[in-house]
């Protein structure tokens, strides 16, 4: 499983990762018709991955409420690891599976909360590090 964040920009994480797709990579896009294609040869045959626009409201992530674009570090390392856990808890499938939490840019500042966040405080999560 990855988790990545990503700084305050114009272009979410997701279509970012998807911009450096290519045949040889995880999928690639007919032209013209915005449809992804299969690859026979995608690493995702072996592996999940999870990609997280952060902070709260860049890319495709939204808020219902005002409050919940008020934020910082602190609190988008609380929101994603907040997040990973309701995740895992609606997918228990996953539980067992290691867990990789990279980004890239800004992410540097927040990827180490995050994972302190999860080392330090559930018991959901069984580290072996």
């Amino acid at each position: 499983m990855h988790i990545g964040l990503f700084e305050v920009s114009l272009v979410s994480l997701l279509s970012y990762k998807f911009e450096r797709c290519s045949p040889n990579s995880v999928c690639f896009l007919k032209p013209y018709k915005g449809s992804l294609v299969y690859h026979p040869y995608s690493w995702t045959k072996v592996a999940n991955i999870i990609f997280v626009d952060s902070p709260l409201g860049s890319g495709f992530s939204y808020s219902r409420k005002y409050e919940g674009y008020d934020a910082n570090d602190t609190i988008w390392s609380e929101q994603a690891s907040k997040f990973l856990l309701q995740w895992l808890v609606e997918h228990p499938q996953f539980i067992s599976n290691p867990i990789y939490i990279a980004g890239d840019s800004y992410a540097g500042k927040i990827v180490p909360m995050v994972a302190k966040r999860i080392l330090d405080g559930n018991s959901t999560f069984n580290v072996n590090y």
